[in-house]
This record gives structure tokens, C-alpha cells and sequence, in this order.
């Protein structure tokens, strides 16, 4: 069950483009205002992941989770490149390293959480 969670996660990423093409277009249209719509999708994910102790509360969460993720992707290193001027390729760096060390520990993380609230049954 858990594995479907990551496989969404693909899925989405691939059929949810025009969903965010539609956001940025309309609501995000700087990179400050697509990492805020990142946040709004984030901060939601967590909001079902603390209130709904279920496995569909889990796939809302990822789905809510993914959007944030598709936002947030391709404005942070504009964001960089626009604000940290010679700093931005140590800065650029910096932030690829760190998302590559969530991307390695996030299925554990969520995996521990779905396992320590019996979220299998």
C-alpha cells in the first residue's frame, strides 16, 4: 500500500502538469508567488496528515504534497538565480544537496509514520 503513495507521487507529476501550468499562469505568476502557492499546498498536506489518521487521508496528503512539489521545483532556483547574485551557484548547490538528502529519507520518514499509526489496515 505504501508504494502506491510513491507511485501517485509519479503519476501526478505527469498527469498534474496542466493543473499547475494553470496556477502559475493565473495565481503564481513570479517565483516568490509559486514557492508561496508551494507552501499553501504543503502546509494543507500536513493539516490532512495531522487530522485524518487513515490511508486515504495519506493519498490526499501525498496528492496535496505533489502539487507543492511541482511548484516549488522550478521556482526555487529562479528565485536564486534573481535574488543571491554571485552566491547563486554555491547557493543553487547548497539547495540541490538538501533536496536530494529529503528525497533519500522521505520514504522513510513517511513509511514510519503510515506503520506507527496503523495505517495498513
Amino acid at each position: 500500500m505504501y508504494g502506491l503513495l510513491w507511485t501517485l507521487n509519479g503519476v501526478l507529476i505527469f498527469v498534474g502538469q496542466p493543473f499547475t501550468s494553470w496556477v502559475k499562469r493565473t495565481m503564481a505568476r513570479t517565483s516568490t508567488a509559486q514557492m508561496t502557492a508551494s507552501a499553501v499546498f504543503y502546509g494543507m498536506a500536513y493539516i490532512v496528515m495531522i487530522t485524518m489518521y487513515s490511508y486515504p487521508g495519506m493519498v490526499l496528503a501525498m496528492v496535496l504534497a505533489t502539487f507543492g512539489e511541482m511548484l516549488i521545483s522550478p521556482a526555487t532556483p529562479a528565485f536564486i538565480s534573481e535574488h543571491a547574485g554571485r552566491a547563486a551557484p554555491f547557493t543553487s548547490g547548497y539547495r540541490v544537496g538538501s533536496v536530494r538528502l529529503d528525497g533519500l529519507s522521505a520514504p522513510m520518514r513517511w513509511g514510519s509514520c503510515m506503520t506507527s499509526r496503523d495505517l495498513f489496515r
